[in-house]
């Protein structure tokens, strides 16, 4: 990709929706988990300055996390009570 610049991969962290527990759902007959959610603003926020955004979600192994920030230019902390 010769003379193409390419932008920034910023990540975006994402939380726990307020619906953070698994539900029943009555149409399926199944549960779902709670979901990990982002503000739009977020990563508007980001291809505004320039960058890509890439949502990262909370995961349970630091090896995972580890392999998705090493690509990464930057890193947004959407904040929350636990930031």
């Amino acid at each position: 990709m010769e003379g193409i610049k390419l932008k920034p991969l910023i990540g975006i962290t994402t939380g726990n929706s307020a619906a953070n527990e698994i539900r029943f759902v009555p149409e399926t007959g199944g549960t779902y988990p709670r979901l990990q959610t982002l503000p739009t603003t977020y990563i508007h926020a980001v291809e505004d300055a320039g960058g890509v955004p890439v949502l990262l979600p909370i995961v349970d192994q630091e090896e995972t996390l580890y392999g998705m920030i090493e690509h990464l230019s930057g890193v947004v902390f959407s904040g929350g009570v636990d930031v």
